[in-house]
């Protein structure tokens, strides 16, 4: 929750991106999400994009090609997993004499070629992604989350998260692409470990998303391998832009405020 920014005198700093419609204050959903947005800036010429349509759509193409190449390692990497488990599979398989081994190797081969379908499925819906699809809060951060978790524990950064609307249904694409974002922009941000707790919460037609990174003493290094380019926090808005998609920020507290859609819509 962003009640502990409530405290906080004055904006200065903030971001604020998307198209939003805003309401009076005494309005039910200005009252509900008052907890959430405490403190951050108001101003409707912030909503709107100051840049020509086609500068913005460069700036989006330029986002989500680095987002597409900070998350591909980690995609392939399940992937070429789940194919290693599925060709050991077969060597035994082919190496048994036992019947009842090789039978149950063979169960064990349809379990590992479903795994691997799904992974491949999971590379292509990064890249043809289903506008119109939906999926529960709680699965879209784990499978982002285990984008990320292994850059995370090199450089010290704990992820942590807080579900009240986990199974709530949010559009899968510019949910998924918006917290991955932050994600990398948070982390390429910091200057070494810390810890980043993510919190949910529904409040009436919105979905509340809020990330907060806090430094934290221990030990953290670079990823080894060069990164494509870091995640700016430019590019986070360029995306949220892009979906129309309400997000602010302040240094390392991160809001973002989603619609909820009905399962299947």
């Amino acid at each position: 929750m962003l009640s502990a920014w409530d405290s906080t005198p004055g904006c200065e700093g903030y971001r604020r991106v998307g198209k939003v419609r805003h309401r009076s204050a005494d309005t039910d959903s200005g009252q509900a999400d008052r907890g959430y947005t405490a403190g951050l800036p108001s101003d409707p010429k912030l909503s709107r994009p100051s840049a020509p349509v086609q500068a913005i759509d460069t700036q989006v193409e330029a986002a989500r090609h680095v987002l597409f190449g900070r998350v591909l390692p980690a995609l392939r990497h399940a992937l070429v997993g789940e194919l290693q488990a599925l060709r050991f599979g077969v060597s035994i398989v082919r190496a048994s004499t036992v019947p009842a081994d090789v039978a149950t190797a063979i169960d064990r081969l349809g379990d590992q070629a479903g795994k691997a379908i799904a992974r491949a499925d999971a590379i292509t819906r990064w890249f043809q992604p289903d506008e119109q699809a939906s999926i529960a809060v709680g699965q879209a951060i784990g499978e982002c989350l285990e984008l990320v978790d292994t850059e995370c524990q090199m450089r010290g950064i704990l992820l942590a998260h807080d579900l009240d609307a986990g199974t709530s249904q949010v559009r899968s694409r510019s949910f998924c692409e918006l917290l991955l974002a932050s994600l990398l922009a948070l982390g390429d941000d910091l200057s070494g470990a810390a810890d980043v707790t993510l919190r949910t919460r529904q409040r009436a037609s919105a979905l509340w998303l809020t990330i907060r990174g806090d430094p934290a003493d221990r030990e953290g290094e670079e990823p080894r391998a060069a990164l494509p380019r870091r995640m700016r926090w430019e590019d986070v808005d360029a995306l949220a832009r892009a979906h129309s998609i309400v997000l602010r920020r302040r240094g390392h507290r991160i809001a973002v405020r989603f619609p909820v859609v009905s399962k299947g819509s």
